[in-house]
């Protein structure tokens, strides 16, 4: 395999393959690993440590849909030049630890999806990611439901123009400090916080939001919240609040009194 440039979809659907032992594979001349396992729901291990990744630029969904895969050896990934990891573990419902601390993420563009409905992953330390190049963070943790805790204040969101339903259905999440987030090119936060139904501390005290134009659901399902400062949301450019707060029952005060509130803007 020392000439294969690409492997994308290689092992796509192959549903009932259960291990994978591929540490005789060259890949020194490899730049695409997109889809790679796509499909293989009953997959439980592969061995890639052999792996030479140093060309690659195209991990998106590579271990999409590999529901049995509990664990994922990427310690010797080198990722200096991926640029895109969309939907990279996305529904790798068996993982419960990620271990991405050698991950070279300064290049990437798109994180959509990449821990998508992720359900059993209890721990996921991504202190270490470089995050000024993503512009797309839509769903990346969306359905990550045994999380208890994610620390993103190394985050750099300068570019990121996306963040819709980002955080959906994070229901074990009890706090959420988005301080650090510079969301001054941020346009669209549809459903981003909806149905973290645990969820009793959110800090957007510093959200840019002179872009956005759709804040559909955003708040949509936070039972458990009793107080959310937007003091500095600017709506000017919004033009859907549809169900922004429904079904926060806990919710005692909000200051939405910079909202700006005229027709030709916003619909509710």
């Amino acid at each position: 395999t020392r000439k294969v440039t690409t492997t994308m979809g290689m092992f796509g659907y192959c549903s009932s393959l259960t291990l994978l032992d591929l540490s005789h594979f060259y890949t020194d001349s490899l730049n695409d690993t997109s889809y790679m396992f796509y499909g293989c729901s009953n997959l439980t291990s592969v061995n890639l440590i052999n792996f030479d990744t140093s060309l690659v630029t195209d991990m998106r969904y590579m271990y999409n849909g590999c529901i049995n895969l509990n664990s994922i050896n990427l310690s010797n990934f080198i990722t200096s030049n991926v640029t895109n990891m969309e939907g990279m573990f996305c529904n790798c419902k068996s993982l419960t630890t990620l271990n991405l601390s050698h991950l070279d993420t300064s290049n990437v563009q798109s994180m959509k999806k990449m821990f998508m409905n992720c359900i059993s992953l209890q721990i996921l330390n991504i202190s270490n990611f470089k995050t000024s190049n993503v512009l797309d963070m839509e769903d990346m943790f969306n359905g990550c439901t045994a999380l208890s805790s994610l620390d993103l204040s190394s985050f750099n969101t300068t570019s990121v123009s996306n963040i819709k339903t980002m955080f959906k259905q994070c229901n074990n999440l009890n706090s959420l400090n988005l301080s650090n987030f510079n969301t001054i090119n941020i346009n669209n936060t549809y459903g981003v916080f909806s149905y973290c139904t645990n969820l009793k501390l959110i800090d957007v005290s510093n959200f840019d939001t002179s872009k956005v134009t759709n804040m559909e659901g955003m708040f949509y399902g936070l039972r458990q919240i009793n107080h959310i400062s937007l003091s500095n949301f600017n709506t000017s450019l919004v033009t859907s609040m549809n169900s922004l707060f429904y079904g926060c029952d806990s919710l005692i005060s909000i200051d939405i009194s910079n909202f700006n509130r005229s027709e030709e803007h916003t619909s509710e």
